[in-house]
């Protein structure tokens, strides 16, 4: 069984059958790119299926057949497989697969975990099918990579930049992969490595923008707007995002204390994004070193406490103490 990362640092490797799930379904997607990438069946050779309500013979018929060139790869997607019944054709098809010694079965579950048997309603161990891929081929669960490879993942999606400017990245979409995703098709058009306010600049707008944008101008009626049209989903972006502006309006507080007689227009231009200091440049200067510090106390609460899980009233509640 492989993780993400472990899976990306084999991917050059083609198995028989592979098994992939998770809940970030993004590497999900990228791991079946791949994964036909390495096989390279032409088109002809190439069965895409989305397991339905109808008989599933179509599934153990496509991996049965020969490929119109002799010797030539030939791959069979399934999607939706959670919701294969007969899994005893598997069986049969790994036992005689040399007699398809090309083909090769891409099973895609939209779970978030791999198949297990249950007793008592708790794990007992993988479901047989997943175990014969398991000795056969590779399992592999796409859930939030850790840093390490989070770091390469970025890196591998937008070329030349670092692993500081990868990590800001992550930390300013509150690690939605989708997002970053997003701003890494846009950074690889650019003709040079960006710096960091170039990254925030990519950000798109969005709820969770507006959302912190109000919290931070302390414009709590409009926080609490555009809290309601967030989804719980973008609640990690939300606090990653406000965490890095926090500290924005601290650096713009001790600017102006350490330099009272310059216009806010001009002590900020040089260390933080222009669209920031426009924005906070004014409110910046209630943001002492005492309330900077209870904020993040607050922050680090509510952080935590989205971590274990809690999600009702939790922002809600992040606003008022705010």
């Amino acid at each position: 069984m492989a993780t993400y990362g472990q899976w990306a640092r084999t991917s050059t490797v083609a198995k028989r059958v592979t098994w992939v799930c998770g809940a970030e379904r993004i590497l999900v997607e990228q791991v079946v790119a791949a994964t036909r990438k390495v096989i390279g069946a032409a088109d002809m050779d190439l069965t895409v299926l989305t397991v339905g309500p109808d008989p599933e013979r179509e599934i153990w018929a496509a991996a049965d057949q020969y490929p119109l060139v002799p010797d030539a790869p030939r791959l069979v997607i399934v999607r939706d497989a959670q919701k294969v019944k007969n899994w005893d054709r598997l069986k049969e098809w790994l036992d005689g697969a040399r007699r398809y010694p090309t083909n090769h079965i891409l099973f895609v579950s939209a779970e978030t975990d791999f198949p297990y048997e249950t007793e008592d309603g708790k794990k007992a161990g993988l479901a047989p099918h997943a175990e014969w891929v398991k000795l056969r081929g590779r399992l592999v669960k796409c859930s939030t990579p850790n840093e390490r490879d989070l770091i390469a993942w970025v890196v591998g999606r937008a070329p030349g930049l670092d692993a500081n400017q990868a990590m800001h990245l992550m930390k300013r979409v509150g690690d939605s992969l989708e997002v970053a995703a997003n701003v890494c098709d846009k950074l690889r058009i650019l003709p040079r490595i960006p710096g960091t306010r170039v990254i925030d600049e990519l950000c798109n707008e969005s709820p969770e923008d507006s959302f912190v944008d109000c919290l931070l101008a302390l414009d709590k009626p409009g926080a609490l707007a555009a809290l309601e049209v967030m989804s719980p989903k973008d609640y990690g972006r939300a606090l990653g995002l406000l965490e890095s502006r926090l500290d924005t309006v601290a650096t713009l507080n001790r600017e102006a204390s350490s330099r009272p007689a310059k216009a806010a227009r001009d002590y900020v231009r040089s260390t933080v994004p222009a669209f920031v200091a426009k924005k906070f440049g004014t409110v910046a200067v209630r943001y002492d070193p005492a309330k900077v510090k209870r904020c993040r106390q607050v922050l680090a609460v509510v952080d935590d406490s989205h971590r274990s899980g809690a999600r009702d009233g939790l922002f809600e509640c992040l606003v008022a103490l705010w």
